[in-house]
């Protein structure tokens, strides 16, 4: 047998082998949950785009002063099987704002949230009309916490979105 009839009789059998595992590494999907709004300002209150608030859900009928933050809902990614979620984060501020800090506070059991962030962001106070979008994973229960960097009464607009993900096969 030729050297280049005995490679391709190996490569094929290679792939007839890798075939089926690289189909089913293919199919897998992301599936979507409900989207819900875990905290707005009255700016975003009255919004038809967005969803209806779930229990626990916090409309602040006043902008956020500093250094308010973290009483966003708690989100349980754990008990639905959800692998994270994707975080849109709407703000208008102004440009006597100090900057926007966006942080998010982890927890194991959903009662006892971390003391400080298991990630955070500064964002431009300046800005008006922007959306931020980000992805949150690998922690069993979160929430957010929305904040001016300043010490004194800057305020501004914001609604928290959470579109909770896992990966399953169609």
């Amino acid at each position: 047998m030729k050297k280049w009839t005995l490679t391709i009789l190996i490569m094929a059998v290679i792939g007839i082998l890798i075939g089926p595992l690289v189909s089913w590494c293919t199919d897998i999907e992301k599936k979507w949950g409900s989207q819900v709004v875990l905290a707005a300002t009255d700016a975003y209150a009255e919004d038809t785009d967005a969803p209806d608030l779930p229990t626990g859900g916090t409309y602040h009928y006043s902008d956020v002063a500093a250094p308010a933050g973290g009483d966003g809902l708690a989100v349980d990614l754990k008990s639905d099987g959800y692998e994270g979620a994707q975080i849109t984060f709407n703000y208008t501020g102004s440009a006597a704002n100090s900057n926007i800090v966006f942080s998010v506070f982890a927890s194991f059991d959903g009662t006892e949230f971390d003391d400080e962030p298991y990630w955070s962001i500064t964002l431009d106070p300046s800005a008006s009309d922007v959306q931020q979008t980000f992805i949150i994973k690998d922690v069993a229960y979160f929430r957010i916490g929305v904040k001016t960097a300043g010490a004194g009464t800057d305020t501004f607009d914001y609604r928290v979105l959470a579109d909770p993900f896992h990966w399953e096969e169609p």
